[in-house]
């Protein structure tokens, strides 16, 4: 896939754009020639893996209902496909995180920044799911 990060001001560490307020938006369009669509169940898995690979036992707990409100929106949205966009928006005014697919919203906001900062980490933190792409993420060299 393709990821773009749009944040309120450009940050180049993971920390700076964590303690950035106000809206955040990280997009991720489905480029991979798929033989057949993709169970949103391996999405759900790397969100998993991800959040416990690179939150603190503190951060983890805090936010475990909603990641799982999150992935139970997710799994709803069932497969997606070469060309699918997905777009995981923190809208404060909105209440929270909201995560949309080719532009239909799924699942109620998740409430709270440290929510949407559990889910970046995912992408940018020490032990990202790839290193690549948090690099490019942060607007690094070699990316």
């Amino acid at each position: 896939y393709l990821a773009a990060l749009y944040l309120p001001q450009k940050s180049t560490t993971p920390d700076a754009i964590y303690a950035q307020d106000g809206p955040k938006r990280l997009e991720l369009r489905i480029t991979i020639p798929l033989v057949k669509d993709v169970s949103t169940q391996e999405f759900v898995k790397a969100i998993n893996k991800g959040v416990g690979r690179n939150c603190t036992e503190a951060e983890k707990a805090a936010v475990a209902e909603r990641v799982k409100a999150f992935n139970d929106a997710i799994t709803e949205v069932g497969r997606v496909k070469k060309g699918d966009l997905l777009r995981i928006d923190y809208l404060p005014a909105q209440g929270g995180t909201v995560l949309s697919v080719n532009g239909k919203t799924w699942g109620k906001p998740i409430a709270g920044q440290d929510f949407f900062t559990a889910f970046l980490k995912v992408f940018l933190g020490d032990k990202p799911t790839d290193a690549k792409l948090r690099a490019g993420l942060l607007g690094q060299p070699g990316a």
